[in-house]
């Protein structure tokens, strides 16, 4: 699993949790799953729900580091945006993502694409509550957008293989 693929991956992964979870609720569209940043959602809005699956940060997973292993392991974090015409969607959309979520905190081989799905690795889907202070600092980089209900996920340990550069 070199990183060129992995992060893609994971990012499928998520896509499929999500797009063939069940949705149904009475009005209610079921929302495009998106992995665009959360300022070309606004810039460009539109008349259909939306959930936005944003990789702002990647961290190496320290806990896991081993010297000898040709493997390292990342934290993915996550933000997730829903956006609605209806702010009352908008909250429906971001309650079942936490609910598809929770039924499944740990993907296996059957819900990991690609090669992450060849692997007896179990990634883990984990809340990651935010600070004020971090939503801010997170906000305050889309400059032309403002605060938008949000909230943040860890996927972990992804593994990834280190090729040789010889």
């Amino acid at each position: 699993m070199p990183v060129v693929t992995v992060i893609d991956e994971v990012d499928q992964s998520l896509f499929h949790l999500l797009d063939e979870a069940d949705w149904t609720l009475p009005g209610f569209q079921k929302p495009l799953i998106t992995f665009e940043s959360p300022k070309d959602i606004q810039e460009n809005p539109s008349e259909e729900n939306k959930l936005c699956i944003y990789l702002y940060k990647i961290l190496l997973d320290t806990f896991l580091r081993n010297n000898v292993s040709s493997s390292i392991y990342l934290e993915l974090y996550y933000l997730i945006v829903p956006y609605s015409k209806k702010k009352s969607d908008e909250k429906l959309i971001l309650g079942t993502a936490i609910q598809i979520f929770a039924n499944h905190p740990v993907l296996s081989e059957s819900l990991l694409f690609g090669s992450l799905g060849k692997t007896d690795q179990a990634i883990h889907l984990l809340f990651h509550p935010l600070t004020v202070d971090e939503l801010t600092n997170i906000w305050s980089t889309f400059q032309t957008t403002g605060y938008h209900l949000s909230m943040a996920y860890l996927v972990r340990p992804v593994p990834v293989e280190i090729a040789s550069l010889s």
